[in-house]
């Protein structure tokens, strides 16, 4: 008896996978391109990570050395100066938001303690 109800439901399970399908309809999304840019004082690496609602965009750059640095450019492309947070002992700075006052914030290494 047990087996004839398992059979049963998988069957009526069979049968309705086609409806639900067609209820669900196709997943849609598209991506569009804003813009593309590497700031000029990276050397290996230019890491966009948010932008704001004004179109500015914080992120990190990784220098020569090896060394993370964070930075914001802004809607009409010029970039901030590099930064680092005077804490940072390990060379890490990372720009991580922003809002639409251009009020940064991030993350770093403190080694010290």
């Amino acid at each position: 008896m047990i087996t004839k109800n398992s059979i049963v439901y998988c069957l009526i399970a069979l049968l309705a996978l086609p409806a639900l399908e067609v209820l669900a309809g196709p997943a849609s999304f598209s991506v569009r391109l804003i813009n593309t840019f590497d700031d000029p004082d990276a050397v290996f690496s230019t890491q966009p990570q948010k932008i704001s609602d004004s179109g500015a965009v914080v992120g990190v750059t990784i220098d020569g050395s090896g060394l993370s640095h964070g930075f914001v450019r802004f809607r009409n492309g010029h970039y901030s100066p590099a930064f680092n947070d005077p804490l940072d002992s390990g060379g890490t700075t990372q720009g991580r938001g922003i809002n639409s006052s251009t009020r940064v914030c991030g993350n770093y290494t403190d080694s010290g303690g």
